[in-house]
C-alpha cells in the first residue's frame, strides 16, 4: 500500500522536528514515509560520493599533467650547465661540507641538490668547487659510543671516495682524538691519500700524535699553502717550543693550552691575542717576534695567569717601522717579572720613570743585562743612576754603555734615539 502523500509542511516537520528531537514520535504512516525519505537521501549521498571521487581522480590526473608540463617548459631547463653550476656554487656557500653529512642532510644545499634529479646530480658532482671544502670531525664525545665512532669513520671513508673530485685542490679540516692507532689510521685514510692536492689544512690532533702528521712535511704536501695546527690535548712534557702564527685575520684562541713543563717559548705572531691561549707554569725564557705593537699587556696577563718565574725576555720587531709600546703596559710587565735577569728589547725606547726605578733598585732587582733604546735627551738623566756616565758608582752596580747601531737600525729608527746596554759588571 502506497503511503498517503503528505504536504510539504508535514514532510519538513518529519525531517526537522522529529529528526532533531527524541521526544517526537511518528505515526506508522509518518514512519513509513520517513524511511522512504531516508533511503532516497542515502542513495543520493552515495551518488554524490561517487561523483566526488571521480572529480578527485580527475583533479589528481590533471594536477600531475600540469606538474609534468610545467617541468617540460621550466626556464631553468634551458639554462646552460655553466650557469646552473654557478648557481649551485652560490647556494652552497663557503661553509665546509660536514662528512658524514648532518642529519637531516637537507641542512646543507649540496646534499639536497644531488638528489633532485640525475641531471642536477651530475652537475653538482662534476663541480669540484662544491665538494673541495670538507670537514671531518672524529673527536670522541659523550654522544657517540666507540662502536658508533667506528661506523662514522667507515661511513665517512665511503662518502669521501664517492663525492671528492678526482682532480683539483682541496681545503680540509680534520680533527680526531682517541688512541694512537686510531689517530694514525685516520691520518692514513683521510689525509695522506689527498695530501698532494690539499692547499689548506686545519688539523687538530692530540699533542703527542703530531709526529704522525709532521712526517709528511714537506715532501708529501707539496702544494700546501695554509696550515693550521690545533693541539686538542697538549704535550704534557714539552719543555721548549717555537710558534709561528703569521695571519692577521685569525680569531683569538678558542682553546687553552696548559704546558706545565715548558721553560722556553719563542713566538713569531702578528696576532697579540695568541698569548691568551697559554698557561705556562715553568716559563723562564720568552722570545717575541712581532709586527708593530709589542704585546706587553698580553704577556703580563699570561705571566699572572701562569705564576711563572721569567728570567729572560727578548723582543724583535720584524716590521719596517718603529715599535709601538704602551709605556704603562711595559712598566706593569717589568713589575710583574722581578725575576728577570736578561732583557733584550732593542727597538723599545725606555723613558725616564722606568730608568729611575731600575737605577734605584726598585724595579728589576735581579737585572744583569738590559739592551734597549733611549732618547738622546734622556742620556744625561740616565747617567745619574748608572756607571759610565757622570757617576762612578750606582746603587745597583749597573753600568750604562752606548751600543753601535747597524746601518739598517740607524736608518729605520732615525737620529733621535740611541742604542744602549745596561749591565751588571760584577
Amino acid at each position: 500500500m502506497t503511503p498517503t502523500p503528505l504536504s510539504d509542511e508535514r514532510l519538513r516537520w518529519i525531517e526537522f522536528d522529529a529528526g532533531e528531537s527524541n521526544s517526537v514520535t511518528l505515526s506508522d504512516t509518518e514512519a513509513r514515509i520517513a524511511r522512504q525519505l531516508l533511503a532516497d537521501a542515502e542513495r543520493h549521498l552515495k551518488m554524490l560520493d561517487i561523483q566526488i571521487a571521480e572529480l578527485c581522480r580527475q583533479r589528481e590526473h590533471n594536477a600531475a599533467r600540469l606538474e609534468r608540463l610545467r617541468v617540460a617548459v621550466a626556464p631553468h631547463k634551458r639554462l646552460p650547465v655553466e650557469i646552473l653550476s654557478h648557481i649551485f656554487g652560490i647556494s652552497s656557500g663557503q661553509r665546509a661540507l660536514e662528512i658524514p653529512p648532518p642529519d637531516p642532510p637537507q641542512s646543507h644545499p649540496p646534499w639536497t641538490l644531488r638528489h633532485v634529479c640525475s641531471g642536477w646530480r651530475h652537475i653538482v658532482l662534476s663541480d669540484h668547487r662544491i665538494w673541495n671544502r670538507i670537514s671531518l670531525n672524529f673527536e670522541i664525545g659523550t654522544r657517540l659510543s666507540e662502536t658508533d665512532q667506528v661506523r662514522k669513520i667507515q661511513r665517512s671513508e665511503r662518502i669521501l671516495s664517492t663525492i671528492l673530485p678526482e682532480s683539483g685542490t682541496i681545503s680540509m679540516s680534520f680533527r680526531i682524538t682517541g688512541s694512537s692507532t686510531r689517530v694514525q689510521k685516520a691520518i692514513q685514510t683521510f689525509v695522506k691519500p689527498y695530501s698532494g692536492r690539499i692547499v689548506e689544512l686545519s688539523i687538530g690532533l692530540p699533542g703527542n700524535e703530531f709526529p704522525s702528521f709532521l712526517g709528511m712535511l714537506p715532501n708529501e704536501v707539496g702544494v700546501l699553502e695554509i696550515l693550521e695546527l690545533d693541539f686538542i690535548t697538549s704535550f704534557p712534557k714539552l719543555e721548549k717550543c717555537s710558534i709561528a702564527h703569521c695571519s692577521r685575520h685569525s680569531n683569538p684562541p678558542s682553546e687553552h693550552a696548559i704546558l706545565p713543563h715548558l721553560h722556553s717559548l719563542s713566538v713569531l705572531s702578528l696576532v697579540n691575542s695568541l698569548f691568551d691561549g697559554f698557561t705556562l707554569l715553568s716559563l723562564s725564557i720568552l722570545v717575541v717576534r712581532h709586527m708593530d705593537r709589542f704585546p706587553a699587556a698580553e704577556i703580563t696577563s699570561m705571566i699572572h695567569r701562569s705564576g711563572c718565574v721569567l728570567r729572560g725576555l727578548r723582543q724583535v720587531n720584524i716590521g719596517r717601522g718603529g715599535t709601538e709600546c704602551d709605556l704603562d703596559d711595559l712598566a706593569t710587565l717589568l713589575a710583574a717579572s722581578p725575576s728577570l735577569e736578561i732583557i733584550l728589547v732593542s727597538s723599545i725606547v725606555l723613558h725616564e720613570p722606568i730608568l729611575e726605578q731600575i737605577g734605584q733598585g726598585r724595579l728589576l732587582p735581579n737585572l744583569k743585562m738590559l739592551q734597549c733604546r733611549l732618547a738622546r735627551e734622556t742620556l744625561d738623566f740616565a747617567s745619574k743612576y748608572f756607571r759610565g756616565g757622570n757617576t762612578t758608582d750606582s746603587v745597583t752596580g749597573l753600568g750604562l754603555y752606548r751600543v753601535q747601531d747597524s746601518e739598517s737600525d740607524h736608518s729605520r729608527r732615525g737620529e733621535n734615539t740611541v742604542a744602549v746596554r745596561i749591565w751588571h759588571e760584577s
